[in-house]
């Protein structure tokens, strides 16, 4: 499964974003997702042991980290619908956050991670 980092931005300053990213990208961390939410933001990294260690480096304090669930979808209508009638229809509702990765390289695709605790399991 995928892990999900929020860390907070300290008085939403301009640029704080951009020094965030600079601060995973000079450490060499691959970022495969990003998402901002009420002044949170949440970083997938395909290492997130190098990322936990250039937030830190950089002066980022990680709130949370989570696992999460990528969910492939194709790029077409209703897949989404889809998605959440398979999960349970009060999944989304449940769920704090829910963002979509656009894979460079497939474009006729997408991944949705979705906070796994949110996720109603048998």
């Amino acid at each position: 499964m995928a892990r999900d980092l929020a860390v907070r931005l300290e008085n939403d300053r301009p640029g704080e974003l951009a020094r965030l990213i600079q601060a995973l990208t000079g450490s060499g961390v691959n970022i495969e997702g990003v998402a901002e939410v009420e002044g949170v933001v949440h970083i997938l990294a395909r290492d997130p042991r190098e990322a936990r260690a250039a937030l830190r480096s950089g002066g980022y304090a990680i709130d949370a980290e989570l696992e999460v669930l990528m969910v492939p979808m194709p790029d077409r209508p209703g897949e989404l619908a889809m998605v959440d009638a398979l999960l349970d229809a009060d999944t989304f509702n449940d769920c704090p956050f829910g963002y979509v990765e656009l894979p460079v390289f497939s474009p006729a695709s997408f991944l949705l991670a979705l906070e796994t605790d949110a996720i109603v399991r048998p």
